[in-house]
């Protein structure tokens, strides 16, 4: 089936004959002339209970601060009230092991962060291989990182989802009230953070070297 589409950002929306939905993000350059997708039914994707249904107020993405009348701060492009439609989205990230799992299912190729860092430039699929150094299996629960993004988009199109837009994405981490941060206004409290702390020094060394110490430097 072909289809003549314009220059720009594209959502397609496919229903299959068997009442599935699947839906693509494409963007549409113009130094290409043809695209192609592959429509195919989704494998079934584990911790389907993770997601929630997110109900933007008015179905717009606001551009009035609820709480004090004033304009909103954007994180993106344009200033202008967006139609926003209810959306889906999974309240965790993907852990290395969904990720892992999703290779052996898919055939896709490792990232090129887990090719670097392992003992021959090149993972094999074994975890071990990597320097997940004290972490050691807890590697396994951490988030996936160094995840291009259009390896991120064909691992939500193998599962039959899409990423989040970034007004979707800002929505559901803002919520109606648009807070700046997770806590809302003021300091940020103790102990609030789940991410990789400011590593002391420049990262020296191999790649092998430098994923070591990034791991070894994980806030509890």
């Amino acid at each position: 089936m072909e289809h003549s589409l314009s220059v720009g950002e594209w959502r397609i929306v496919v229903l299959l004959s068997d009442g599935t939905l699947l839906e693509f993000d494409r963007a549409i350059h113009p130094r290409r002339s043809e695209y192609y997708i592959e429509i195919r039914a989704p494998r079934e994707r584990p911790a389907w209970e993770r997601m929630i249904l997110i109900e933007p107020e008015g179905h717009r993405f606001p551009t009035v601060d609820p709480l004090t009348g004033e304009e909103t701060t954007h994180c993106c492009y344009s200033p202008a009230d967006l139609p926003l439609a209810d959306f889906w989205i999974d309240q965790a990230v993907v852990s290395n092991r969904e990720y892992l799992q999703y290779l052996v299912d898919s055939g896709a190729p490792a990232p090129p962060l887990w090719n670097k860092a392992s003992v021959d430039q090149e993972f094999s699929g074994n975890w071990r291989e990597l320097p997940v150094g004290n972490v050691g299996a807890g590697w396994l629960e951490l988030p996936a990182t160094g995840i291009p993004c259009i390896e991120a988009q064909h691992y939500a199109e193998f599962y039959g989802m899409r990423l989040a837009s970034h007004y979707e994405m800002e929505y559901a981490l803002r919520g109606p009230e648009l807070l700046r941060t997770p806590w809302g206004e003021g300091p940020r409290p103790d102990n609030v953070l789940a991410n990789v702390d400011s590593l002391p020094g420049p990262l020296m060394g191999t790649d092998r070297e430098k994923y070591q110490m990034e791991l070894a430097h994980l806030l509890p």
